[in-house]
């Protein structure tokens, strides 16, 4: 094409032959002597298509070649700056940040972001010339050719202008073209200028502060920043799909660890979705996926007991925000019916459940499961040794001397937390539901005798204040929980059935207790 913009020598050296062929070939007309001129061709004019397409394919190259230049520029760049920032190994880490934040300042002083942008620009408009001056010869020399083939850049070149806007009218949208930017700044910019300068000669100044405050605002935010606060506004439907589409790419237990974690935290400052709200499938599928998880916890040799411990707090945690108390009453539940073995007995399960019962994020409607736990792990532990004994100290406030004087004894120490607890619940008035019936759950008759009398003098104290206040008084209500205490000390007498269901309507009678009259029973 470039031959085109200069004449050719061929068609101007082949000029006089042809003329004196055609004078000496046409003998029928008569002609004067021709004067001894010579005839020069016509002047040279190149063609408006080489004059537009060579410009534009030139323009294209030269474009073209600048980016592979800078291109190259840049990754040398970049090498530099990590040869230059990485320090060897023997300097200090004071030096190595200074020589780093040095190096990173100019990066940030000399644009080198920029110059990036402006790199990534020239290439994408290196195309436009091309294009242009391939339509420029198609249409007027292979002009069949040209509408069928002119579809493909006009269509192309619609949708990078659409690409282009798109993050005006949808900013969450991922397509972005380097010169995304600044349409933003003029989508934005323009208006803000227009509606400040109508804001201050018109209806004194107020009745456009709205909109100039609003791409103002929008102006100097930018796009990401444009982006994250449209996010912060969303519904809360959002939320409840990042939670999903996370909990459905968790495969590993370490990964589920993590995000039962991070539940608690994720709904308290970020999310306020309802727990009604969130779909019945979900909460199923959480569900089985908890109890898995806690399975596959506690049935593996390999975890310790403190990394328990920490799981099981964790899922109890999630469990609350997720399903709600109903949740957890029975995960609860499921340790109390012993689904997790040898959970009842560790006494380090049984102060990690103590400590989150104590918790201000626990509900404390679980006060009773929690207490219930722990003792029955306090009744179940075979090694009752120091820990125990704070164990049981922390939970029921018995001091340590009466502990430490019957320990030694089979179940002694035991009995004495019994008459502890049961005397202080006759005296207050007020005691955890089935804390009192979990505690008879030993052998009374491994016990030391003088304890047993203690029992027994308690009990008739007891039973006198049952026949005295009524059914279903306070008197009645203990002697119902400690009846299989009396039971395991009276077997042959006319003591109660120990198979006597705890919610069988003869246990809230009075008369249906009796004192203790054996005299080997008496302290006296």
């Amino acid at each position: 094409m470039v031959l085109d913009l200069r004449p050719n020598s061929q068609g101007t050296s082949a000029f006089d032959p042809e003329n004196t062929l055609q004078v000496c070939t046409d003998t029928n007309v008569s002609r004067a002597p021709v004067p001894p001129t010579v005839v020069k061709p016509p002047p040279f004019f190149p063609s408006g298509c080489a004059i537009w397409v060579n410009p534009l394919w030139f323009l294209s190259l030269v474009i073209s070649i600048d980016c592979a230049l800078l291109v190259i520029l840049i990754q040398q760049w970049a090498q530099r700056y990590v040869r230059v920032t990485t320090q060897p190994p023997g300097h200090t880490p004071h030096r190595r940040a200074r020589v780093l934040a040095f190096f990173f300042e100019g990066v940030g002083k000399f644009h080198v972001p920029w110059v990036s942008e402006v790199l990534m620009s020239n290439l994408h408009l290196s195309t436009c010339p091309f294009f242009a001056g391939l339509l420029v010869l198609l249409f007027n020399i292979v002009h069949p050719a040209f509408r069928p083939l002119v579809w493909f850049p006009v269509l192309a070149l619609v949708a990078y202008i659409w690409i282009k806007i798109l993050r005006i009218f949808r900013p969450n949208s991922p397509y972005y073209t380097p010169l995304s930017s600044t349409i933003w700044f003029l989508y934005t910019g323009v208006p803000c200028a227009i509606f400040k300068a109508l804001s201050c000669v018109c209806c004194g100044g107020r009745c456009f502060d709205g909109l100039k405050k609003y791409y103002y605002n929008r102006l100097f935010d930018g796009v990401g920043n444009t982006v994250e606060r449209i996010a912060l506004q969303l519904p809360s439907e959002i939320d409840f799909r990042v939670l999903q589409s996370t909990f459905d790419a968790l495969e590993e237990d370490g990964a589920r660890s993590r995000f039962f974690a991070a539940i608690p935290g994720f709904f308290s400052t970020h999310v306020e979705i309802p727990q009604e709200h969130l779909p019945d499938e979900f909460r199923i599928k959480f569900r089985k996926a908890m109890d898995g998880f806690l399975d596959r916890t506690f049935s593996s040799n390999s975890i310790s007991e403190s990394v328990r411990c920490d799981q099981l707090i964790i899922c109890l945690s999630a469990t609350h925000v997720v399903l709600g108390p109903d949740g957890v009453t029975q995960t609860l539940q499921h340790i109390l019916n012993e689904r997790w073995r040898g959970m009842l007995q560790s006494i380090e399960m049984a102060q990690s459940l103590g400590r989150w019962g104590n918790g201000t994020n626990c509900d404390s409607q679980f006060t009773h499961y929690v207490r219930r736990i722990v003792t029955q792990i306090v009744v179940g532990v075979r090694g009752r040794d120091n820990r125990w004994i704070s164990l049981t100290r922390d939970e029921f406030g018995v001091p340590d001397r009466v502990l430490l004087d019957n320990i030694a004894h089979g179940d002694s120490a035991l009995l004495s937390l019994l008459i502890h607890m049961t005397r202080q619940a006759f005296r207050s008035g007020f005691w955890t539901p089935s804390i009192l019936g979990t505690l008879t759950q030993f052998d009374m008759c491994n016990t030391l005798p003088e304890l047993q009398h203690e029992f027994c003098a308690l009990w008739n104290e007891i039973v006198r204040e049952a026949w005295r206040g009524g059914a279903n008084c306070t008197a009645v209500n203990i002697l119902r929980e400690i009846h299989h205490a009396y039971i395991g000390l009276h077997q042959g007498t006319d003591a109660l059935s120990a198979h006597t269901f705890y919610y069988n309507p003869v246990l809230a009678q009075p008369q249906s207790y009796r004192t203790c009259n054996i005299p080997s029973h008496r302290s006296d």
